[in-house]
């Protein structure tokens, strides 16, 4: 049984942020940052145009902390799947931070994308998972000497549910990474629909790719399954299997696994539980928050942690308007997460305590400040 701290979102004694710093005191997830320790700060700053996001006054006061303790602590998110998308590369994520008030000035720290310029900078990790026998993290945050994931909880249509797990088991890989999770082989040519356009070779990073005849030709010795091409190709020549859910839950839990066995559990987890929204923070289009705001949690393990958080979502009275009304799933006790998102959030979390990241039993330490 892990023990998980927590404090609400009334400001009546203190202010918030106050209040984050005396969990983390308290909760003493930070004891392992020694002077000098180089902190990866695992952020989703969400996309410009969303208003529903980690705001990065919690990310500043948490930087704030890590120096205080004589770390040296680094924001980091990795790059979006998908190479033509505005967070695609490094550079188009971090106008996207900058857009949504992630800056250098704002947090205090420098912004690292931690897996490079178009998500191939990764260290190759081997783990006994459910589904996963290896998987790539992203280098920066693999080297680091210590890693706080802070994420905004919020249902989430792959995953059923979206915080500490997903955060760093999708949050931290690479772009191979991702695509071990999303999908379940690597890219394969329909010859018949190409035409030869060549897209595939100049956009393959890792020179995997010849074309031959006017045929793309795949070597896999070079190829990481990153799945760069199959994104770019325009004539859909380049596929691959796509997983759906439970497949792609057990793939977030192993990935997880391989983040926390590269910092040899070094990990410290918060969630803030404050407008939880039906949607990922991945798109613009985030709706109304489906139940009030229960609080800021945090433990050094993260599937009680997310267990003792959806506990608190299931409990917890839906608000009206929401897609929580929607459901069908106003009274307290009714599983909003599952009615509204169709996707059992258990999955994960049994995926995630079958393969040794954590356990579901909680001891729930309310800090009444």
């Amino acid at each position: 049984m892990s023990d998980v701290f927590w404090v609400n979102y009334r400001a009546t004694s203190m202010d918030i942020l106050s209040k984050l710093e005396r969990l983390i005191e308290e909760s003493g997830v930070f004891e392992d940052i020694g002077s000098g320790d180089i902190v990866a700060v695992k952020v989703h700053p969400g996309l410009y145009g969303s208003v529903r996001y980690l705001r990065p006054v919690y990310v500043r006061k948490i930087v704030e902390v890590i120096k205080a303790r004589g770390g040296k602590p680094f924001v980091t998110e990795t790059v979006g799947h998908n190479p033509m998308g505005s967070r695609g590369t490094a550079e188009g994520y971090i106008r996207e931070m900058i857009a949504n008030g992630f800056t250098s000035e704002t947090l205090g720290a420098p912004i690292l994308i931690a897996d490079g310029l178009w998500g191939l900078d990764e260290v190759k990790i081997e783990i006994d998972g459910l589904k996963l026998k290896e998987t790539r993290i992203a280098s920066a945050i693999a080297y680091s000497d210590f890693l706080v994931s802070i994420a905004r909880v919020k249902a989430h249509g792959s995953a059923g549910f979206a915080a500490a797990i997903k955060n760093v088991g999708v949050g931290c890989v690479s772009r191979a990474g991702k695509s071990r999770i999303h999908f379940s082989s690597g890219p394969s040519i329909n010859v018949k629909l190409c035409d030869g356009c060549s897209l595939c070779v100049k956009y393959c990073k890792l020179s995997a790719i010849k074309l031959r005849n006017g045929i793309p030709v795949i070597d896999p010795s070079r190829c990481n399954q990153c799945l760069i091409c199959v994104n770019v190709c325009p004539k859909k020549a380049l596929t691959a299997d796509r997983t759906e859910p439970p497949e792609t839950q057990y793939r977030i839990a192993d990935s997880a696994l391989a983040v926390s066995k590269a910092l040899n559990g070094r990990i410290a987890y918060i969630n803030v539980a404050v407008e939880i929204t039906p949607q990922c923070d991945c798109g613009r289009r985030v709706d109304t928050p489906i139940v009030p705001d229960q609080g800021i949690f945090a433990s050094r393990d993260p599937v009680a942690l997310d267990r003792l958080v959806a506990d608190k979502i299931v409990a917890a009275p839906g608000i009206p308007g929401s897609a929580a009304e929607d459901a069908g799933a106003l009274d307290p006790g009714s599983d909003k997460i599952l009615k509204i998102r169709g996707t059992d959030w258990r999955i994960l979390l049994e995926a995630a305590e079958k393969i040794g990241l954590g356990s579901q039993r909680y001891h729930e330490v309310f800090l009444d400040i």
